[in-house]
């Protein structure tokens, strides 16, 4: 900041006063006069603020491809996050998949397996192999959930069969480094979670021509800096990177306590992208 510097400069002042019908004259006496030399500073400190915004973008995805699938289908989906704000923020993605009862599904070699509650959809990586995209997402916690949107159980150790009146399993990812800053114009951009669905392998009359259920995605992030943990941690630039399944879930309970999940804005409409990380306009 630039220092304002106040040059001392001495004076003297002589003055005369004038009364009517009276002369004061200045006599010859000397006054002892003081120098003091004085400085004197003012600071103007700016602050600014910055912002937490992100965009959920599926740039591969195509409704149209996901009509009328048959089964084993793969398609494009491949969900990420584009940070559009300023600052270094913790990214989260919730995906919803939904769970058919009490199907029957049909093997590689098209052996029938039992009939059993399983999900609708598998998830595939970039190689179109089955799994997500562990070198930058980590599992930190999986629940069945019932259709009211209540938890049933844990399901980050899948059991045999799931419970009674399940809807769908939630899986909960975050991101392991924190995501830099960006803007609307040069969003920072993380990998995609998943990068294909591809439909099980469901024996011919599984289910009613027409009817499926929808994979909700869901985004979430939260700053990366001075957030305190139940540990006494107080996260920084340095902690927030390559961060464990502990750390990760410690932080998404501080974001998800401050998140609406029932009233979120859909991804296509909100911020500054569309699902197509498009410009909104």
């Amino acid at each position: 900041m630039k220092q304002i510097k106040k040059q001392a400069i001495l004076t003297a002042v002589v003055t005369a006063a004038v009364s009517m019908g009276t002369v004061f004259t200045l006599s010859n006496r000397v006054e002892k006069t003081s120098a003091y030399f004085t400085d004197s500073e003012h600071h103007v400190n700016s602050y600014t603020f910055g912002d937490i915004t992100i965009d959920g973008t599926e740039t591969d995805w195509n409704p149209e491809d996901a009509k009328f699938m048959v089964p084993r289908e793969i398609t494009s989906k491949n969900p990420r996050i584009e940070n559009t704000g300023t600052n270094l923020a913790v990214g989260f993605i919730v995906v919803d998949s939904p769970i058919l009862k009490n199907v029957t599904l049909s093997d590689d070699n098209g052996k029938l397996k039992p009939a059993a509650d399983v999900e609708e959809f598998r998830f595939l990586n970039a190689e179109k192999n089955e799994g997500f995209n562990t070198n930058t997402w980590t599992l930190i916690d999986s629940q069945y959930i019932n259709a009211s949107g209540e938890t049933l159980a844990s399901a980050m150790t899948p059991s045999a069969s799931t419970p009674a009146g399940t809807a769908f399993r939630r899986y909960v990812f975050g991101c392991k480094n924190a995501i830099e800053g960006g803007s609307a114009e040069a969003p920072v951009k993380t990998e995609p979670l998943f990068n294909y669905i591809q439909a099980q392998n469901f024996v011919e009359g599984t289910f009613r021509t027409g009817e499926g259920n929808g994979i909700d995605v869901k985004f979430l992030a939260v700053q990366a800096e001075n957030l305190t943990l139940p540990d006494g941690t107080i996260t920084t630039a340095e902690n927030t990177k390559n961060m464990n399944a502990s750390r990760l879930l410690a932080i998404y309970r501080i974001a998800a306590a401050r998140a609406d999940f029932s009233d979120l804005p859909e991804a296509d409409t909100s911020n500054h992208l569309n699902l197509n990380a498009e410009k909104l306009s």
